[in-house]
């Protein structure tokens, strides 16, 4: 984290000064980056299949699991069968994982992640956009929601009235970066990545 801090500011001085959201979103990256440099020697074809789209594919015993987002005590499907990603924080941590999306708002994915150009995946459109009506195709059991979305949150549970809708942004009041590794680990549990989480 302290080497993004000199990149941070020496860039502040040349244009705008850095926004609470710019340092979120380099503090997320920072967190995927080393998620994902802990799960490297499983890497990401090795995991495909482990928590891809159904419980009959290879991945976690089915059931539910509980998880602990910004609004409570869930009981999540694990693994769940259609799962929809709104919080464009945590893309590359699923698509590492081996998940599959039923929906995201693709054109917010970074052209680095398959997902973007997965005709697959029901496009939600942007968070100037939503498409939200469109998560009803994607018949989610599981939606994960966050960032500008999060101002979208009761319409998507009125859309999709038997998913769980979890939250995971990081909270005011709480440090940046343990907020960031409680959204990979509570992920982690729903997914069978525990280890790859910690």
């Amino acid at each position: 984290m302290s080497a993004l801090r000199p990149a941070l500011t020496s860039r502040s001085s040349r244009t705008a000064p850095v926004t609470r959201r710019a340092a979120l979103l380099g503090a997320a990256t920072g967190i995927v980056g080393l998620a994902l440099s802990a799960c490297a020697t499983g890497g990401a074809s090795g995991g495909a299949s482990d928590a891809g789209g159904s419980a009959s594919d290879g991945g976690a015993s089915a059931g539910t699991v509980t998880v602990e987002d910004n609004n409570g005590t869930h009981e999540v499907p694990s693994p769940p069968t259609s799962v929809v990603a709104t919080d464009n924080r945590l893309f590359e941590t699923l698509h590492s994982w081996g998940v599959t999306l039923a929906a995201a708002p693709r054109q917010l994915i970074p052209s680095t992640i398959a997902y973007r150009d997965d005709e697959s995946i029901v496009d939600l459109g942007s968070h100037r956009e939503p498409d939200l009506e469109a998560v009803v195709a994607a018949e989610p059991d599981l939606i994960i929601n966050g960032q500008r979305f999060t101002q979208h949150q009761a319409k998507l549970a009125e859309l999709a009235p038997d998913a769980v809708i979890l939250n995971l942004d990081p909270r005011e009041d709480q440090p940046l970066d343990a907020e960031l590794k409680r959204a990979v680990e509570q992920l982690g549990k729903v997914f069978g990545k525990e280890t790859e989480a910690t």
